[in-house]
């Protein structure tokens, strides 16, 4: 009796301590979660243990995700401009809430795109405030790299040099070698290494990359029309200087008034209206003949 009770006693042990052993897959790592409620505790990859019946463990893959970026702003002169781009993250196990739980967990990949595209956005709506348009076309790479040290620095360059928002993409664009290097050489061991917008979602973003800035759909169709309507107020100024020199010739060489001068010069360069377009006075000029094959 006694050995039966010891064999089942044994038996136990063994499923327990099976039950303890669990195997964290490669670029995963775990969170332990006791009661369903998260404990803090991190398991990385390989074989762990934990309480058996009473804890379990949650695996999160940290194999890079991404997020496709497609959003416009305005600029200080108005014009809308398009920003495409791509953003490469991964969840993170060293960013914590205040008390030590893993932060990622409890957020998904909806909300996470959903709040990186607002952070850009906003981010660009404060450039496009004091930049114009064209400053952005022509410095896109300095707008990268300072999308980049916004979204993956707890720091950023200019912060730390007093450089105001006006001055910004200049100095992106004079300084990008010596930032880019320290962007890609930055390490990120606790929470306070990371940016504020990788705190806020348990992540650790890789690389921001801008592949498109230009001109919107709505701006290019409204400079489109601008430019037509140049093109027509031209064309029109071109023949109203037509008319004044026309109108100069037929006052000085052939005595006509200056309404009449004009009026006969429009209706000969055929821009007149016959309702209000005088002929008196066209005696003098000899152009009866023209003038009413002209109202025909």
């Amino acid at each position: 009796m006694d050995l039966f009770l010891l064999l089942i006693l044994l038996l136990i042990a063994v499923v327990l301590f099976l039950k303890s052993i669990v195997m964290i897959p490669t670029a995963c790592f775990g969170v332990v979660v006791r009661f369903g409620r998260r404990t803090g505790r991190i398991l990385h990859e390989g074989i762990n243990l934990r309480l058996p019946l009473i804890e379990v463990v949650q695996s999160i893959s940290m194999e890079l995700d991404t997020t496709p970026i497609d959003t416009t702003f305005f600029t200080r002169d108005n014009l809308e401009l398009s920003v495409v781009g791509s953003l490469q993250w991964a969840p993170t196990h060293r960013i914590c809430d205040e008390i030590g739980r893993n932060r990622f967990l409890d957020i998904d990949k909806r909300t996470i795109a959903k709040g990186i595209t607002d952070a850009i956005e906003s981010e660009l709506g404060k450039l496009g405030s004091v930049e114009k348009a064209e400053s952005f076309i022509v410095n896109r790479d300095a707008l990268e790299v300072l999308l980049n040290c916004i979204l993956r620095l707890d720091r950023l360059p200019h912060e730390k040099e007093g450089i105001q928002a006006e001055a910004l993409i200049s100095y992106y664009k004079d300084n990008k070698q010596r930032i880019t290097e320290h962007l890609r050489s930055h390490k990120k061991n606790v929470s306070h290494d990371f940016s504020a917008i990788e705190r806020r979602y348990g992540i650790e973003i890789v690389a921001f990359i801008l592949t498109r800035i230009a001109f919107s759909d709505t701006t290019k169709d409204a400079l489109e029309k601008q430019g037509q309507a140049i093109v027509e107020l031209a064309a029109v100024d071109e023949r109203m200087g037509r008319i004044e020199v026309f109108a100069r010739r037929l006052r000085s060489d052939h005595g006509l008034g200056h309404q009449e001068a004009v009026n006969t010069a429009k209706l000969l360069i055929g821009m007149a209206d016959n309702k209000i377009v005088s002929f008196e006075g066209l005696d003098k000029l000899g152009l009866n003949t023209l003038l009413k094959a002209l109202e025909r």
